[in-house]
């Protein structure tokens, strides 16, 4: 099933009428996204948009996502937060904002608990 398609995942949320959503599609890594951007937006900025049309248009009340830490790799300040500032210099650090300015006013507005979970690399931010 691809995220990145509207129609599909219109009926998904139609069929199953889920109540709680843990989204894991995406593509993870930098190097990814600059290899194959329009891969990455595809599952990254549209799948993404798609899964949180999804929950707001069929009751969902609880969202959980996970996203790479990679977009912190020009933060120099230890510990990173989700409230830090990321420099927009690729496709990676674009997808993150997107999803930071979609969903906060979307999950607010109806009532979804959206619960974020950054990935890091064992050797840290990647």
């Amino acid at each position: 099933m691809d995220i990145a398609d509207r129609e599909i995942m219109v009926q998904l949320f139609k069929a199953q009428q889920f109540d709680k959503v843990v989204h894991l599609a995406a593509q993870a890594g930098l190097r990814y996204s600059i290899e194959n951007p329009m891969a990455y937006a595809d599952s990254n900025l549209i799948g993404h948009l798609n899964i949180l049309e999804g929950c707001r248009n069929n009751q969902v009340k609880h969202l959980i996502y996970a996203y790479s830490s990679s977009v912190y790799g020009l933060n120099n300040k230890v510990p990173f937060s989700t409230k830090d500032t990321v420099d927009l210099v690729n496709i990676a650090d674009l997808s993150l904002k997107m999803i930071r300015l979609s969903d906060l006013p979307v999950l607010d507005k109806k009532n979804i608990d959206g619960d974020i979970e950054i990935k890091f690399t064992g050797l840290g931010p990647s």
